[in-house]
């Protein structure tokens, strides 16, 4: 199942995953991870199975058509024009099931559905997850 993050302790199952996803020079403290769930509690989706949480996404809007050089750490412009997806991570058990498309689809919907001002959504992403996310029509630029 699909569904906004809804309490502290499903966000700090997503944090837990993001360290297991991430380098560990790209990880954050739970405090300062908290602080991005606060401003835009609405675009963090995760995938449940059920009590158990198997990935997760987050997203935030900003201003401007580019990424800042430090994009994990911009925080939610309510105005903002750019959606950006910040965040994508599935436990690595449960890769190659659908469950990252899954996550991109259901937070593009919204984004079309709900996000008025928003006229694009962008990403950063290593190199060798490109392929990932070109299959659901991102494009690299």
């Amino acid at each position: 199942v699909i569904r906004v993050i809804c309490n502290e302790d499903e966000l700090k199952a997503a944090w837990m995953l993001r360290d297991k996803c991430f380098p560990a020079d790209e990880s954050i403290s739970l405090e300062r991870y908290q602080e991005h769930y606060r401003a835009a509690p609405h675009l963090c989706f995760g995938y449940f199975d059920g009590e158990k949480l198997r990935g997760f996404l987050r997203g935030g809007s900003q201003k401007g058509e580019h990424l800042p050089p430090d994009s994990c750490g911009a925080q939610h412009d309510p105005g903002g024009e750019t959606m950006v997806l910040h965040l994508l991570c599935v436990e690595e058990q449960s890769r190659r099931r659908g469950i990252g498309q899954g996550l991109m689809k259901a937070f593009i919907d919204y984004v079309k559905a709900k996000e008025t001002k928003v006229k694009r959504i962008i990403l950063m992403c290593h190199a060798e997850l490109i392929p990932v996310y070109t299959r659901v029509g991102f494009t690299l630029v």
